[in-house]
């Protein structure tokens, strides 16, 4: 039978890896690049496409690239 202070450690180590899967990007597992074993491309490494390299995941890499370009956004035409 495991201890409480065990438990509290298991709980804490799950709510880590939770929140570490939470903040990495779900094609590459967070590298930004991935072993690409198509046939065409025989085990090169290529950067995601999911997070543009950056490990991000897909909602955060869309804000940043939307906040990068606001400055140079024309206003709508009337």
């Amino acid at each position: 039978m495991e201890t409480v202070e065990q438990l509290e450690r298991k709980l804490a180590e799950a709510k880590r890896r939770k929140k570490l899967d939470a903040e990495r990007c779900s094609g590459c597992r967070g590298d930004g690049w991935f072993d690409d074993t198509t046939y065409d491309r025989g085990g090169v490494l290529v950067k995601c496409n999911t997070c543009r390299g950056t490990g991000l995941p897909k909602p955060k890499v869309e804000v940043l690239i939307a906040d990068a370009l606001a400055p140079y956004v024309k206003p709508r035409p009337t």
